[in-house]
This record gives structure tokens, sequence and C-alpha cells, in this order.
């Protein structure tokens, strides 16, 4: 009887609430991150954010499968419970310093 218990599968729990940090983020904005397995992210968008009391923002089809989102930060962590989202992260504003900018790719010859 024991070996057959080792030999099933663990069942997986509930998962953890949890948002990804950004370095420089924006209050009650979140990006949120679907299952591949989702087949109609617009629909989980609608879903999720009237559950959570959001608005919905972008919705992503093409490399990822997903949608941005204003929430409260409660809300958000109870959205990251949700078993078709892979992850919730802050979304936040991204720059490249001056310096960094590659400059031959932006003067046309």
């Amino acid at each position: 009887m024991d070996d057959l218990a080792l030999a099933l599968p663990a069942i997986a729990g509930p998962k953890k609430a949890e948002i990804k940090k950004a370095k420089n983020k924006i209050d009650e904005q979140y990006i949120v991150v679907l299952e591949p397995r989702v087949e109609d992210a617009d629909a989980v968008a609608d879903e999720l954010v009237k559950e959570h009391k959001g608005r919905k923002g972008h919705v992503y089809n093409k490399a990822v499968k997903g949608f941005s989102a204003t929430l409260s930060e409660k809300e958000a962590l109870k959205i990251s419970e949700d078993s078709r989202v892979a992850y919730v992260e802050e979304d936040g504003v991204v720059s490249i310093p001056y310096s960094d900018i590659n400059r031959s790719n932006l003067v046309e010859e």
C-alpha cells in the first residue's frame, strides 16, 4: 500500500497569492499573464476585472496571453490565485539612458 502512495502524482494545492515587483511601478497598474492553455484572453480579462472591481486596459494575444488592468493591490493578489493566471506583475516605467542608445540605428545614411 505504501508503494502505491509513492507512485501517485502529487496534487497541487491552491496557488500562493503573489505579485512580481517592478522597479519603477505605476500605482494600481498591473500586468496579468495568463496560462498558455487559456483560449480567449479577452473573455478571461473581462471576467476577472469585473469580479475584482478593476478596469481592463490592453489585452495581449500574440507573444503572451494576458492583459493590463487598474486594480487595488488586494484585488491583484486575489487574481494571482486564479488557476488561469500564470502570474501578476506590477506595471512600471522603463527607460533607457541616452548613452545606451546605439546612435548608428537612429541615423539614416
